[in-house]
């Protein structure tokens, strides 16, 4: 097994996080740096699952040794989660923890290459993942940068019909307002500035059904964004980076590689007449 060097760890708040539950006993937001030996490396952040009651960090820290592996700097990200019932639900909490750790790797300076930088996501760390990539400049107009791609790993998406409902119970509450719901739904808030986004899902997924998958590659498809979307015939929910069940989805991973180096070259151009449709939705 790769050994990673020692993590840098910061906590993502000096002072109690806006919109914090005072009743929830989760862990403080951080997040763990493992920087290259040489300056310079791309980034990948990365945001584990859970349902928004947990981070996995099995999850996070198998994605965190991959892509270390291929060359990147990696950034594990450990955001507010709750379970459910909770006096309040987690709202806007973990986008900002997202947010905030966009801060804290810029103020902090360390030396990842900032032409290159990526997110990935599992599950409801995908749907954090995409939030940021499309609610971030919404967040707070002032993010120093937005991750260049977002990888997407079985994520969360819709808080329609084929939503998971542990995830959107943790969000939203059991009588969620609908103006929640339909910001948490990101199909219904890609837009042309969205970054470019590579999706992969299992069709047999019972947990986070593919359609999740699916709607917002659709979605992205009518934006004009650059998306690349992979779903596998087999396989359960949350196989991290590889499965010894069904290996013939850890083709995924180095999919995901291709996917970055195509990303950095700036291959990727953007559908003008798709783009206008959707600014006209």
């Amino acid at each position: 097994m790769l050994n990673l060097p020692a993590a840098t760890r910061i906590d993502l708040w000096s002072d109690t996080p806006p919109d914090w539950n005072p009743a929830d006993k989760r862990p403080w937001p951080f997040l763990d740096y493992y920087a290259q030996p040489e300056a310079g490396a791309p980034l990948m952040i990365v945001f584990p699952g859970g349902g928004y009651n947990a981070c996995s960090e099995p999850e996070g820290m198998s994605a965190v040794r991959y892509y270390y592996a291929a060359g990147y700097d990696a950034a594990y990200v450990q955001y507010r989660t709750q379970y459910h019932p909770a006096r309040e639900p987690l709202g806007w909490g973990p986008l900002r923890d997202a947010g905030q750790a966009i801060r804290c790797l810029e103020t902090r300076r360390f030396s990842f290459d900032r032409e290159r930088t990526a997110a990935i996501g599992f599950s409801a760390g995908g749907h954090l993942c995409a939030s940021l990539a499309v609610h971030g400049r919404r967040l707070d107009p002032a993010l120093p940068w937005l991750p260049g791609t977002s990888i997407l790993a079985y994520p969360v998406i819709t808080t329609g019909e084929f939503r998971h409902g542990g995830s959107v119970r943790n969000l939203c509450g059991d009588e969620p307002d609908p103006a929640d719901l339909d910001f948490f739904s990101l199909e219904k808030q890609a837009h042309p500035e969205v970054a470019p986004v590579f999706l992969w899902h299992t069709a047999e997924d019972q947990a986070v059904p593919p359609q999740n998958s699916l709607c917002f590659a659709e979605a992205l498809s009518r934006a004009g964004v650059p998306f690349e979307l992979h779903i596998f015939p087999q396989g359960q929910h949350g196989v991290h980076m590889a499965s010894e069940t069904f290996p013939a989805l850890n083709v995924w991973s180095a999919m995901s590689l291709t996917w970055l180096e195509t990303v950095w070259k700036g291959a990727f151009r953007r559908n003008p007449s798709a783009s206008d449709d959707a600014e006209t939705r």
